[in-house]
């Protein structure tokens, strides 16, 4: 949801005025994965299209999902993409 809610505020944000968005994802295959040094899969290339499309600045990460999660919660224009759904999740959302 919080991946959504940024989403739709930056297509409102004027581009130029814009910050950049911190993406990260964990480990998931299909979805986001390492091939070599480069993530890979289904919703990373989502995002990439995504963001393309509305020309704001963002960087994406691989990362623990513990370390990605508590950087979601606690630190501006950064969220969390394509996570396993697990019971222990499930409060967070």
């Amino acid at each position: 949801m919080k991946v959504l809610t940024i989403i739709l505020s930056l297509v409102a944000a004027p581009v130029a005025a814009a910050e950049a968005v911190h993406f990260t994802t964990e480990d998931y295959p299909p979805y986001n994965f390492r091939q070599g040094a480069e993530i890979k899969g289904a919703g990373y290339e989502q995002v990439l299209i995504m963001m393309e499309k509305i020309g704001v600045p963002y960087s994406i990460d691989m990362m623990p999902w513990a370390r990605a999660i508590a950087l979601a919660e606690t630190t501006p224009m950064h969220c969390v993409f394509t996570t396993a759904h697990i019971p222990e999740r499930d409060g967070r959302f």
